[in-house]
């Protein structure tokens, strides 16, 4: 590192010097193209491709092969299940927003819920057993929390709730 004398005091030139654009190395490249072929594969075989896990699951290990596995949380997966049951008895993610949140019910950030987290849950497909990756969509390897007949049903509401006008009150 040199030094430059500047105004009152010495200056790092390399604190002046305007960042340099890096292009990725061909092992940098190579790399990426490596964990997304992986993650590929994983989606195609069902099986989790890494992230955070969702809602209502955790991250175990297969003791035989030491893979990532995606289990039922017994503490969260029945909040997702009632997510799926009481939006559709509610009809609104707002109201059910309101419902979870006055009840203390804790999202996965520990805190109040909001439309778009309900919407996130409602529209993932994870949550009826299926993984996803791209344009990859395959059978996964976890247990599904709810029914796909339920998830479908949650699906379609929200399809028409986005294109349904807000109610006058």
């Amino acid at each position: 590192t040199s030094y430059s004398e500047k105004g009152s005091g010495m200056e790092r030139e390399a604190e002046r010097a305007p960042p340099k654009e890096r292009l990725p190395s061909a092992a940098t490249r190579l790399l990426a193209r490596r964990m997304h072929a992986g993650r590929q594969a994983a989606a195609a075989e069902g099986r989790a491709t890494g992230g955070v896990v969702p809602f209502g699951y955790y991250r175990s290990f297969d003791p035989a092969t030491g893979r990532p596995l995606w289990k039922a949380n017994p503490e969260t997966a029945p909040i997702v299940r009632r997510i799926f049951r009481d939006y559709l008895r509610l009809r609104s993610l707002g109201k059910l927003a309101d419902e979870l949140s006055a009840e203390g019910i804790p999202s996965a950030s520990g805190r109040s819920w909001s439309r778009a987290s309900l919407a996130f849950i409602v529209k993932n497909e994870v949550y009826r057993g299926v993984v996803r990756y791209g344009s990859i969509r395959a059978r996964g390897e976890h247990p599904p929390i709810v029914a796909p007949i339920v998830f479908n049903r949650a699906r379609q509401l929200a399809r028409e709730n986005r294109r349904r006008p807000p109610a006058v009150e």
